[in-house]
C-alpha cells in the first residue's frame, strides 16, 4: 500500500483505536515524517547535497528554511531560543487554511503549505517545525494523536511535535498557539509551548509507547519569560508591570492553581487603563495560563 495512503488509514483508525483501547505501533516515518520532501531538504541543508531536478517544492522548501534560519537564528542561541524562533515564526506567518478537508496529497497538509503558501493545517505546520529543527541539529518527533475539545468532548485527528531540549522531551502545538484572529496584530501565544504529558493529556491523547515521555515543565515559555508566578497577587503585580507605560496588544502569564475568580482578575481593569479587553484562559495540572488580549 501506498505510504500516504497508509498513513491516511493509520490517522482514520486513530479514533477508532483509542476508543476501545487497542495498541497501534506507528511506523518511524509517520512518527519522524520521513517523506523525500523532508529528506532531500534536510540533506541539502545540512551537508549540501543535491535535491534531484523536477523536485521543485523541495527547492522552494529548501530556499524558505535558508531564508528563515538567516533571519531568524544568530550564533550563540540555545536550543531552547531557535525552538522558540521558528515556533513564533510559523505561528505569525501561516494562517490555518481555510479549507481544511483537503485530501492528504495537498499542499495544506505538507511543510510546503506552511513555509511557502502560509497556508496550513496541523500536518503541515508539524512537518515544518520539524524540518526546521533537523536543520539546526534539534532532535525531535512528528507526533500523531487525538485533540479533543473540551467543551463539546469531541476529538479529531491531530499532529503535533516532541521536542528534545537540554535532555528532556516537551510537547510543542504550534497550531493550536496560533490566535486564528484576522487583521489582529497579536503576537503568538504560548499555551502549548514545551508541556509535560501530564499538561498536555488535558485535551491531546496518543500511544505513550511511541514516543519518549515527557515529563518535566523546566523550558516552558512562561517558566522561562520570567511570567510565571507562585500567587494570585504575584501575577497582580507582574502583569501591572508588564503593561506599564506599554501600549501592548497582549499579554500573557502562567499563575500556579486554578482559574483565578473574576474578583482576582480585577486588578486587571486598572492596569489596561481605559482600553478595551478580553480575557483568556486555559486550565492545566498544576497551573493557569492567563491572556490578556486588546481588541
Amino acid at each position: 500500500m501506498d505510504k500516504r495512503l497508509l498513513a491516511l488509514v493509520l490517522c482514520l483508525m486513530t479514533v477508532i483505536i483509542y476508543a476501545v483501547g487497542i495498541k497501534v505501533v506507528l511506523p518511524d516515518y509517520l512518527k519522524k515524517r520521513s517523506t523525500k520532501t523532508v529528506k532531500r531538504v534536510v540533506a541539502a541543508y545540512v551537508n549540501g547535497e543535491e535535491i534531484p531536478a523536477g523536485d521543485d517544492k523541495a527547492k522552494e522548501i529548501l530556499e524558505a528554511v535558508k531564508k528563515i534560519i538567516s533571519e531568524n537564528i544568530k550564533d550563540g542561541m540555545t536550543d531552547y531560543q531557535k525552538e522558540l524562533a521558528f515556533h513564533d515564526y510559523i505561528v505569525k506567518t501561516c494562517t490555518y487554511s481555510a479549507n481544511p478537508d483537503q485530501p492528504y496529497q495537498s499542499d495544506i497538509h505538507h511543510a510546503y503549505g506552511c513555509l511557502v503558501n502560509h497556508d496550513a493545517v496541523c500536518d503541515g505546520y508539524a512537518e515544518a517545525l520539524q524540518i526546521l529543527f533537523d536543520c539546526v541539529g534539534i532532535e525531535s518527533y512528528f507526533m500523531t494523536g487525538v485533540a479533543s475539545d473540551l467543551v463539546t468532548g469531541t476529538g479529531e485527528n491531530h499532529a503535533w511535535n516532541l521536542v528534545k531540549i537540554d535532555g528532556k522531551w516537551y510537547h510543542l502545538d504550534a497550531t493550536w498557539d496560533d490566535p486564528e484572529v484576522e487583521g489582529a496584530n497579536y503576537a503568538p501565544v504560548h499555551w502549548y509551548f514545551n508541556l509535560s504529558d501530564a499538561d498536555i493529556e488535558r485535551d491531546h491523547s496518543w500511544d505513550r509507547e511511541d514516543y519518549p515521555a515527557a515529563v518535566s515543565s523546566d523550558a516552558s515559555f512562561y517558566k522561562n519569560s520570567k511570567s510565571y508566578f507562585k500567587s494570585v497577587g504575584d501575577m497582580r503585580h507582574g502583569m501591572t508591570a508588564m503593561m506599564k507605560g506599554k501600549n501592548v496588544y497582549q499579554c500573557e502569564c502562567a499563575v500556579e492553581g486554578p482559574t483565578p475568580s473574576e474578583e482576582d482578575l480585577k486588578f486587571m481593569f486598572g492596569a489596561a487603563g481605559k482600553r478595551r479587553y478580553f480575557i483568556i484562559s486555559q486550565e492545566y495540572k498544576d497551573f493557569t495560563v492567563v491572556v490578556l488580549r486588546f481588541p
